[in-house]
């Protein structure tokens, strides 16, 4: 991995659909990212396969 490893904080906050701001703990941030990650990943496949 590069650069610095991230810091374990006490409160993480994340952004809702409608911009509302909530504040996690890290196992439900980490799922929430991972959850994140995975729906970008598979809309830039998505797109990747009309252009093809």
């Amino acid at each position: 991995m590069r650069g610095k490893k991230p810091k374990e904080r006490e409160k993480y906050v994340i952004r809702l659909g409608d911009g509302t701001l909530v504040e996690v703990n890290r196992e439900i941030y980490l799922e929430w990212y991972r959850s994140e990650r995975k729906e970008r990943y598979q809309k830039k496949l998505g797109n990747a396969a009309k252009v093809s």
